[in-house]
């Protein structure tokens, strides 16, 4: 799954499309070259869930590459590339006022000495720095990104209160009408909106909560673990520091806190759930993980072995009681406004299907090539119900494995599952593989146990001398 993360992470920087200021390839030629990736991305799930094997070949091949991608070399390189998003998007959009990101060329001219593979703390640092000077020289702009603006506008509307999910335009955000985000997106944005600043800076905490998060589970990762590269290849991702414009930090942190925190997750459950639409793919896994691997505070059991029918119901309790909760503070703050369950707005005008492709790893230029866009969502629905079955008749047959390893793959499903989603997403970005590349980080670098430490204390012999 590492390698499935870096795969999704590094693409985000090079899905070169039409609607990217440096695409470099004609379109045709690219996207053709990047619907042979997502192919190669279904083969890496579909040996991930188990049906087809790889040989050792490949397996030493990925360790290589996850190797090479962790070495000093390589996170300069991913410093150089954000240098030169900063300028050409500086050199693209000068016209919505973007300023000459000179504090960008400082902070990564001075980090390129120091940055290491086991200094991720100087990694994030650099992170939230970038993110800053973005806001410093990148304003926000309608013309170039309507989500922030967006959400800004439905603050406004809900502070006298109107619907922050009615059909509103607003004259200082034209061609944006209707908020298209769950409450939980809605209110992660209100503590900046409370206290009128950018919301990007409400982004900013959020973004040092999850790294605070992610950073003390690596501590106890060994430190050749293929997590630490994972994590430095996210937080130093080129597209995310060019993205400064991004809404989803807050669901990162409730991503990562579900993963740190096992005695709160009967309520992150449903917290993740009205946040953002990626997480309805990992419900049902994180549910089935909690009824049979995990005890009532959420912690792993020793073993999965049989089912116990008494514990179960207690267990889907806890979660009912959590969901109710939730979902009762998301009515109590919006009172009549809530947006129907499915997120569908209230806008007047009918909503039909939208299918938009551009470079990236995505399926849907197969799709659209074949005259067939409308089976994207079909299959969505018919792979997910398809996966989580194939995930129920596995843990069945083998239930008595260490609960341990009944969680980790039934999470593993979940996530194989996620990334199948936005293959198939009638309407691609780029940025949706945040969602599944941060998933799949904070799953196994919370989750994945330190290697233990040999000398006096320990139990275990110490290392011969040399």
């Amino acid at each position: 799954m590492s390698f499935i993360a870096l795969l999704a992470l590094l693409a985000q920087n090079f899905g070169l499309g039409r609607s990217y200021p440096w695409a470099l390839l004609p379109y045709d030629l690219g996207r053709w070259l990047w619907l042979a990736l997502a192919l190669g991305l279904v083969a890496l799930l579909a040996e991930q869930a188990g049906f087809v094997r790889f040989g050792p070949r490949w397996q030493r091949t990925v360790s290589a590459v996850e190797r090479a991608l962790g070495h000093r070399a390589a996170l300069i390189v991913l410093l150089a590339c954000s240098a030169l998003f900063a300028f050409v998007s500086y050199n693209h959009y000068a016209r919505f006022g973007y300023g000459i990101p000179w504090a960008h060329f400082v902070l990564l001219a001075g980090a390129a000495a120091f940055v290491r593979r086991d200094r991720f703390w100087l990694s994030c640092a650099l992170s939230l720095g970038l993110l800053v000077a973005s806001i410093v020289h990148f304003p926000l702009a309608v013309e170039r990104s309507e989500m922030l603006p967006g959400l800004q506008a439905a603050w406004n509307h809900f502070a006298i209160g109107k619907s922050p999910y009615a059909f509103q335009p607003d004259p200082k955000a034209p061609g944006w009408a209707v908020m298209g985000y769950l409450p939980g997106l809605f209110f992660s944005h209100g503590p900046a909106w409370v206290l009128g600043l950018d919301l990007r800076w409400g982004q900013a905490v959020w973004r040092l909560a999850w790294m605070l998060v992610i950073g003390t589970a690596l501590a106890k990762h060994a430190p050749d673990s293929p997590w630490r590269t994972v994590a430095h290849v996210f937080v130093l991702n080129p597209y995310a520091a060019f993205r400064h414009d991004l809404y989803v930090e807050g669901f990162l942190f409730l991503i990562a806190a579900y993963h740190a925190w096992p005695r709160g997750r009967w309520l992150c459950w449903p917290a993740l759930l009205w946040t953002r639409q990626f997480a309805w793919a990992m419900a049902p896994f994180l549910a089935l993980d909690w009824l049979v691997n995990r005890g009532p505070d959420g912690e792993l059991r020793a073993r999965a072995a049989r089912v116990d029918g008494r514990r179960i119901a207690l267990q889907a309790g806890g979660l009912a009681l959590g969901s109710a909760l939730v979902t009762a503070a998301v009515a109590l703050a919006l009172w009549r406004t809530l947006p129907p369950l499915l997120g569908i707005t209230l806008s007047p005008e009918p909503r039909v299907p939208a299918y938009q492709f551009d470079y990236g790893l995505t399926l849907g230029p197969l799709a659209s090539t074949l005259g067939v866009p409308f089976v994207l969502q079909p299959l969505q629905a018919a792979g997910a119900l398809a996966l989580l079955g194939w995930t129920l008749w596995r843990w069945w047959s083998r239930r008595t494995v260490p609960a341990s390893q009944a969680s980790e793959a039934i999470e593993r499903m979940g996530l194989v599952t996620l990334c199948a989603i936005v293959l198939l997403n009638p309407v691609f970005e780029v940025y949706f593989w945040f969602d599944a590349g941060f998933w799949i980080l904070a799953a196994y670098a919370v989750r994945e146990p330190a290697r233990p430490r040999r000398g006096r204390g320990t139990g275990l012999p110490a290392k011969p001398a040399r």
